[in-house]
């Protein structure tokens, strides 16, 4: 904790992020990783380490459902942190009085880290457990509803709806079309939360995308 802020490089940030993920490989210490991850989510988060701590996220979550369930819920938590973080850092660049080369930068850097953040989200959205899908789908909703605040280029934006959201909700709906499919219900109100995440998706994009 007290090192962080002193930390300048993103390869620094990997040693780090691997550091706290492989000590957490023992269960009697992962209470203890899971708490520093916990700390540089909340406390430290900058463009240098905003995907490494955004996967490190999903992999604890994914070590939560399978060994801690206890801890899931906690790990859970890290999701609306990280996504505060990204509508908190682009609302504090918005006026910051940046040069017209410095805004296509800032653009493109926030665009990836949504797309990416949409990605991981879209991810846990399949995983086999309910909490954790149930969360990660709410989670995918509001990043998608956050789009056009942030300011997201149409371009990310039109990549999320069509690599990241399209792909599963269309082998769900072939999913649900079987015998056994249709026989779960659990499987026909995910496909209809995906729905939702891509229904809201397309009516942020299409608008933006057709600004004059």
């Amino acid at each position: 904790q007290v090192a962080s802020v002193h930390i300048r490089a993103q390869w620094a940030w990997a040693s780090a992020c691997n550091l706290i993920k492989m000590t957490s490989v023992r269960p009697e210490a992962f209470p203890v990783s899971l708490e520093a991850l916990w700390w540089v989510v909340v406390h430290s988060l900058t463009p240098l380490n905003y995907v490494l701590a955004l996967e490190a996220s999903v992999w604890f979550i994914e070590r939560a459902a399978l060994e801690h369930p206890k801890l899931k819920e906690r790990c859970l938590l890290l999701l609306g942190r990280l996504t505060a973080w990204l509508e908190g850092w682009a609302a504090s660049l918005a006026g910051a009085g940046l040069s017209p080369e410095q805004l296509v930068t800032f653009s493109n850097a926030k665009s990836e880290f949504w797309l990416y953040l949409v990605e991981m989200l879209g991810k846990l959205a399949e995983h086999p457990d309910v909490q954790v899908r149930s969360a990660a789908t709410a989670a995918l909703q509001s990043a998608v509803v956050s789009a056009e605040v942030l300011g997201i280029l149409p371009g990310s934006i039109e990549r999320g709806l069509k690599e990241r959201l399209l792909p599963p909700l269309q082998a769900l709906s072939k999913k649900v079309n079987t015998k056994a499919g249709k026989d779960v219900p659990q499987v026909m109100a995910y496909e209809v939360c995906w729905l939702v995440c891509a229904t809201g998706h397309l009516v942020v994009w299409v608008p933006i995308a057709w600004k004059p």
